[in-house]
């Protein structure tokens, strides 16, 4: 599902520039991935994973470019690197590939508002787009790295909690700001910082409350009664909650952000000449 709906954007994009007489450009990214959600106490706590990142776009107007991106990563979380006890205590972590795709359009501040910069061969742009991608959390059980999807932490494979379910494909809209350099002829540099709104409280597996141990064992779900309440597993003894008890906060949808260094190769226009 989520290949068939990228190719749709590659597709877009590329019969959207097709039609513009324009230049076309590549970009090479390398980065850090950054998770923000239940397991991570503020931004600074967030731990940096590497982002790799390729995209093809064209400069439609001097002030506006479009491309089409491709981003591969890992983003993660733990409550042990939070300085809060009770955070701690909960004991819970995550770690996702992610798999997006995207289309984006960057406007150059420069040449709307601030010429001025021009002669400092330096342009700024904001950024704006739509992006959809795929993740898959996974924790670390002896050793072994399980995948949350399938067990139900939080009661996803019972009919009384079934709304509690999600997919593992989803839309975000990344935005952001991009200060980029002339390096030599056809190559510049540039440095992207670039958060991605979600529309998903579960990058980490971590949204709403616990389920009773004796309820998940009772319905089958032996895994999912081990994975959803790892407190135990710092005291050296069996922690049940009450069901309902507070497990994350559904309040907030968790995101994630690309802070990113690229190269970027412009390609020679072709000239057309046109017969009388």
């Amino acid at each position: 599902m989520l290949f068939r709906h990228s190719f749709w954007i590659l597709v877009v994009f590329f019969w959207v520039s097709g039609n513009l007489n324009s230049q076309y450009n590549m970009k090479l990214y390398v980065g850090g991935l950054y998770y923000h959600g239940d397991l991570t106490e503020n931004l600074i706590s967030s731990k940096a994973n590497i982002g790799l990142g390729l995209s093809c776009g064209k400069e439609v107007k001097p002030w506006l470019d479009i491309s089409g991106r491709f981003v591969f990563g890992t983003i993660s979380g733990s409550d042990q690197t939070s300085y809060n006890y009770n955070y701690r205590n909960r004991n819970l972590s995550f770690k996702s590939n992610i798999y997006e795709f995207s289309l984006n359009s960057g406007i150059n501040i420069n040449q709307l508002f601030w010429k001025s910069l021009n002669k400092y061969n330096l342009n700024l742009f904001i950024t704006g787009g739509i992006a959809l991608f795929h993740y898959n959390p996974k924790t670390q059980l002896n050793e072994r790295w399980v995948a949350l999807h399938p067990v139900g932490t939080e009661g996803q494979n019972m009919e009384r909690y079934k709304e509690n379910k999600y997919t593992l494909n989803q839309l975000s809209i990344p935005f952001g700001l991009i200060v980029e350099f002339d390096l030599y002829r056809n190559y510049k540099m540039g440095l992207e910082l670039s958060p991605r709104i979600t529309f998903t409280d579960y990058l980490d597996d971590v949204s709403s409350i616990y389920i009773n141990r004796d309820e998940m064992l009772a319905s089958g779900n032996e895994l999912g009664a081990l994975l959803s309440n790892r407190q135990g597993e710092l005291l050296d003894q069996s922690v049940n909650v009450e069901t309902g008890t507070k497990r994350g906060d559904n309040n907030k949808m968790d995101w994630y952000s690309f802070l990113s260094f690229y190269i970027k190769y412009s390609f020679p226009s072709k000239k057309i000449s046109k017969s009388i």
